[in-house]
């Protein structure tokens, strides 16, 4: 799976993949898998909303939850242009007490990174059934 990384900006180390779809599209196709699988859902009680957080929020944030390594991760989606929309990785909050949070390509080691990267692509990015354009 192609990616880039911001280097400039609110998110200068996040993880940038991007696909020729839609944003309402994209956005909806994210918010299926996690109404198919209640387990990426994080937890009620972090009143994470997924979304804009106002009218004029450039990003739909998108939280979800990974079970397994008891983590919240965080990402965003964006329309960069006609054609083409940004699914962002940004972050990674350890355990369910938020304000633990590590930025994905700045926060790990080379291989910590690596390995958080793959796992985000195989617990979301994989069941999306899209590929991405780089």
């Amino acid at each position: 799976m192609g990616c880039k990384i911001i280097s400039a900006g609110s998110y200068p180390y996040a993880q940038v993949y991007n696909y020729k779809i839609n944003e309402d599209t994209l956005i909806s196709m994210l918010t299926t898998l996690k109404e198919r699988d209640s387990n990426l859902i994080p937890p009620a009680t972090l009143n994470l909303v997924d979304g804009r957080s106002d009218s004029t929020d450039y990003w739909y944030h998108i939280y979800f939850y990974n079970k397994n390594e008891n983590e919240i991760i965080h990402t965003w989606v964006r329309k960069k242009d006609k054609q083409i929309t940004n699914l962002v990785f940004v972050g990674i909050n350890q355990g369910l007490a938020l304000g633990n949070w590590k930025e994905i390509n700045k926060d790990y080691n080379k291989a910590d990174n690596k390995r958080k990267i793959k796992e985000f692509q195989n617990l979301i990015l994989k069941r999306i059934s899209i590929g991405s354009i780089d």
